[in-house]
């Protein structure tokens, strides 16, 4: 025992070396994985400060190659310059030595007066814009809160109306299932009826055929007696047949209520009422029996012509909302997430030019989606839909219009931001482009889904509306729907316009100086364009640009120190403004039209008839 317990020790001991020595080689080879981690990290590390290096020196040589662009370019724009300085003091030395001293004068006079007078105008303009804007921002804020009320009413509304056709939904859905369950127990028990009158005529024939046995046995044991005892046996022959008949007559009595059912009793009063039949009957036409044959097959054929049309306007509308509910929750939700964020890639003003009220129009849509799959679903030829689309067309113009005017802003904005290749919003927008649910569309192409959305309602409704005869239900709703739908599309495209004239306002007032207070609430862009600019008649054309807007005409020049145009005369539009074409006596210049105002007249020359008649024509119009 004791040479065993020594050898135990001594295998236990032996174990234990051998568990040391593995545990330190697996010891040294992670010393040797670990450490040979820190030299490739070390390598990447390496590998990447020398890109970075490499792209620094790449970055630079391109500044440099743009900024002797950029001297070369201004070199170029200074030498235009100093030659057009050349010329244009060439020219003012001539019409110095013709000028005589008198006039100059004059136009000195004339010079500082139109300048007090400008002052004044200008102040009194400035303190009109500002009331103006103070009365807008008012008008804005009251709009605005009244907007947020009726907004909120009408979820309010609309979230009671939802609530009351669920209930309405449910309290059909019960009818319909008790209406199921009695044509059920109606079926039942006509089966059970036919049943019992089944087995009942079964039991009449066992019977019917034993009598029938029994009498033809008799009758052959009658037959089969000996002639000679026929007479004497005659009395117990038929005393016999007595107690048969009587035999036959009792077993009859007694099995007869054991092969009634004993649902007989409560079966009874049905089986003498009229079997109904299984299957419902076909609902007859409520066309009077007057109307000729092709009027019925014409109202068939627009039944299906209008059934066929609403089903593409739910699935018009079916994938117009889902097109929307990507743009939410693919692109507006994430975004709205990070610029809430410590870390943002967008801020949230840039949400809000991207896609405006996006939000507001997919809770109206989705509830005439809703509206329209519920009637959908229970279609038949007095199925409407237009009070539907009559109740929600009321609230479209507010959101549609300023998403309308929102969206070209919206394109430019991501325009710019994919011109610029990198960055963490044009990796976020590339990545959900390229999603499934994007279906490898761009962003852009779902955001002009709601600018698309309103012309393909008129298209549809108008469709429908042809193919419902006028004395359908659904007729009058559908005509007004259409109608304000509509109008809807022209104050958008009204609106856009003119959403479109005060941006280009802005734009203007950008790229010219010289002029203060251009953007005005009331003022619109109409017209631009070269012409020639008469100082007087005779003098030398001096090549200028023309701004035509609602109530002022601005020439203005170039120039080329600056990159923009310097105005140098502001006519304002009023009761003694004139425009019309003037033809030169002295064919001295073509296509010139004059311009009248209350102190002076002007002379522009445009570079063909055509632009000469636009011209007056537009300025005509704007007198009228």
């Amino acid at each position: 025992q004791q040479q065993q317990q020594q050898q135990q020790e001594l295998e236990r001991v032996r174990k234990e070396e051998e568990r040391v020595r593995l545990e330190e080689l697996r010891l040294k080879e992670a010393a040797e994985v670990e450490q040979q981690r820190l030299v490739e990290e070390k390598l990447r590390k390496e590998k990447e400060r020398e890109q970075q290096l490499r792209a620094q020196k790449e970055q630079e040589e391109k500044e440099k190659e743009q900024e002797r662009l950029r001297l070369e370019k201004e070199r170029v724009l200074l030498e235009n310059q100093q030659k057009l300085e050349r010329d244009n003091q060439q020219r003012l030395e001539i019409q110095r030595q013709k000028a005589a001293e008198e006039e100059k004068e004059r136009r000195l006079l004339e010079q500082k007066q139109r300048e007090e007078l400008q002052k004044i105008e200008q102040e009194k303009q400035r303190l009109e814009q500002e009331q103006r804007e103070l009365e807008q921002k008012l008008k804005q804020e009251k709009e605005r809160e009244l907007e947020r009320q009726q907004h909120q009413i009408e979820q309010e509304r609309i979230q009671q109306q939802r609530k009351e056709q669920q209930e309405r939904e449910i309290k059909e859905k019960e009818i319909k299932e008790k209406e199921r369950e009695r044509e059920q127990l109606l079926i039942k028990q006509q089966q059970e009826r036919d049943e019992l009158l089944r087995q009942q005529e079964l039991e009449h024939q066992k019977q019917r055929e034993q009598k029938r046995q029994e009498e033809e046995l008799r009758v052959q044991n009658q037959k089969k007696e000996e002639s000679s005892r026929i007479q004497a046996r005659l009395d117990e022959d038929s005393s016999r047949l007595v107690k048969s008949n009587q035999t036959v007559d009792s077993r009859v009595t007694i099995q007869e209520p054991d092969s009634v059912p004993k649902t007989t009793t409560w079966l009874r009063p049905f089986l003498s009422q009229k079997v109904l039949p299984t299957t419902q009957p076909q609902p007859q036409s409520q066309l009077p029996s007057t109307v000729s044959g092709p009027l019925v097959v014409s109202n068939e054929a627009l039944q299906l012509k209008r059934t066929n049309i609403v089903h593409e306007l739910f699935q018009v509308e079916k994938n117009y909302v889902d097109n929307l509910h990507v743009i939410i929750w693919k692109f507006l939700q994430p975004l709205t997430t990070s610029a809430l964020s410590d870390r943002p890639i967008i801020t949230l003003p840039q949400i809000k030019a991207i896609f405006s009220n996006i939000e507001i129009i997919h809770n109206y849509n989705q509830l005439l989606l809703e509206g329209l799959a519920s009637r959908v679903k229970q279609w038949s030829e007095s199925t409407v839909i237009g009070d539907i689309i009559l109740k929600l067309v009321d609230y479209f113009p507010a959101c549609y219009i300023e998403y309308v005017n929102n969206f070209d802003g919206a394109i430019e904005l991501l325009r710019t931001i994919n011109k610029q290749r990198t960055g963490p919003l044009y990796d976020f927008i590339r990545k959900q482009e390229l999603s499934k649910d994007c279906r490898m569309l761009s962003l852009e192409s779902f955001l002009i889904n709601p600018v698309q959305q309103i012309p393909r309602y008129v298209m549809l409704l108008k469709d429908l509306l042809k193919n419902t005869w006028a004395s359908h239900p659904d007729y009058e709703d559908l005509k007004k729907a259409g109608k304000k739908m509509e109008e809807l599309a022209l104050k958008i495209n009204e609106k856009k316009r003119e959403s479109e004239s005060i941006a280009k306002v802005f734009g203007v007032s950008r790229q010219i100086t010289g002029y203060n207070n251009l953007c005005q609430p009331s003022r619109r862009y109409l017209l631009e364009g070269p012409a020639l600019w008469f100082r007087s008649p005779g003098s030398a054309p001096i090549p200028s640009q023309l701004y035509l807007f609602n109530d002022l005409l601005l020439v203005s020049i170039f120039n080329p120190k600056k990159s923009n145009h310097k105005c140098k005369l502001a006519i304002d539009i009023d009761d003694y403004f004139t425009a019309a074409q003037f033809d030169d006596p002295k064919k001295a210049a073509s296509n010139v039209f004059r311009i009248k105002t209350k102190k002076k007249e002007h002379l522009f020359g445009a570079n063909s008839p055509a632009e000469r008649d636009e011209w007056v024509a537009g300025l005509t119009k704007v007198i009228r």
